[in-house]
């Protein structure tokens, strides 16, 4: 909990959310706890999700890489549009997930959601 305490303390962010998997599970999540942290970028909402893992799932470890190493401004832009147009049209994170979004455009080069 201490890790919770220091990020809100650091006041980067414009809205913090927690989310509790572990006390209270949910099928397609893992069981850990869950702080999205909300940010503004280019007059857009910019959601930064960290995950407090008892144990760190290997199968996360890829796409986390491929985050941190792979991530521009313009790769950013492309995220949120996408994320917008998948709004717009109703479609749900269950549908198409943000992970499946930042793959695609990341890995595949991928620049409208007509080709998700």
């Amino acid at each position: 909990m201490s890790a919770l305490k220091e990020l809100l303390d650091l006041r980067l962010f414009q809205k913090y959310e927690y989310g509790d998997f572990v006390q209270f599970p949910r099928d397609g999540r893992p069981k850990a706890y869950i702080m999205p942290l909300i940010l503004p970028f280019d007059g857009q909402k910019w959601e930064v999700e960290v995950w407090f893992f008892t144990e760190y799932p290997s199968n996360q470890l890829e796409t986390d890489n491929l985050i941190a190493n792979s991530l521009t401004d313009d790769s950013k832009e492309i995220i949120l549009s996408m994320k917008k147009q998948r709004e717009e049209l109703g479609d749900t994170k269950h549908k198409i997930s943000s992970t499946e979004i930042y793959k695609r455009i990341l890995i595949d080069g991928v620049t409208d959601y007509s080709q998700l």
